[in-house]
């Protein structure tokens, strides 16, 4: 694609460099196209393609740096979403329940570039923040099995020596078909890296990141997880 670079999956680069010629960018394709808008910074949106549906994600800065930059990144290294792509199918083959990374575009543009990312979508997955203290709260049994399946993909990810820099309530997604288990997937691995082998260091700050993420939505929420879903985590988790 002149100006930029895209990746894709098998078959998808035509698609996608079309698209790109078309729209000016993947994520406004999917945000023109109306599909759900999911969270996040800039919100993520679904948008249906050839085969399935994505979640086409626009990469934007956070903290001090964001009202400077926005959505620009330095030309430095290896883009953002090559790394996020690499890490994503390095995960995967060590057994994480993650969604497959199907393509991204990077716009660069003197010393900065933009970038988006496009992953499969997990049909009929709400996220942990959702399910236990939003909209969509669960049942208590319901909420107990969801909290059960994310501390059963944690001890997936730690043991796959998976790192992930920004483990919140939102970036665990929880699926429970009508008579089976639930089962729970790790997003947004943006900035994540992968170990040789676990680290109790690493390990410890991650879940020490996502408590306080429920403990700031229990507050803005004025609801609890409630103590049993917490034991149930702790069950998945220790095996």
């Amino acid at each position: 694609m002149p100006g930029g670079w895209v990746g894709a999956r098998v078959g998808g680069v035509a698609f996608v460099a079309e698209t790109v010629r078309r729209w000016g960018s993947l994520y406004a394709f999917a945000r023109s196209a109306g599909g759900d808008a999911l969270g996040g910074r800039v919100a993520a949106r679904v948008v249906a393609v050839p085969g399935g549906e994505w979640v086409v994600r626009h990469y934007s800065r956070g903290g001090w740096v964001a009202p400077l930059l926005g959505d620009r990144y330095l030309r430095v290294g290896e883009p953002r979403p090559i790394r996020e792509s690499v890490v994503s199918a390095g995960a995967r083959a060590r057994g994480v329940a993650t969604p497959e990374v199907c393509a991204f575009v990077v716009h660069p543009r003197g010393a900065f570039y933009r970038a988006d990312l496009a992953t499969v979508r997990i049909p009929e997955a709400t996220d942990l923040a959702d399910l236990s203290l939003g909209p969509g709260l669960l049942e208590e049994p319901e909420r107990v099995e969801a909290w059960r399946a994310a501390g059963r993909l944690l001890r997936t990810v730690f043991d796959a020596g998976v790192v992930h820099t920004d483990l919140n309530l939102r970036n665990i997604v929880v699926t429970q078909p009508s008579g089976a288990a639930a089962t729970a997937h790790l997003l947004d691995l943006d900035g994540g890296r992968l170990l040789r082998r676990p680290s109790p260091r690493h390990v410890h700050a991650m879940l020490q990141r996502l408590h306080r993420s429920r403990l700031k939505l229990e507050a803005r929420s004025g609801r609890e997880v409630g103590e049993a879903a917490l034991v149930a985590f702790q069950e998945g988790l220790d095996g």
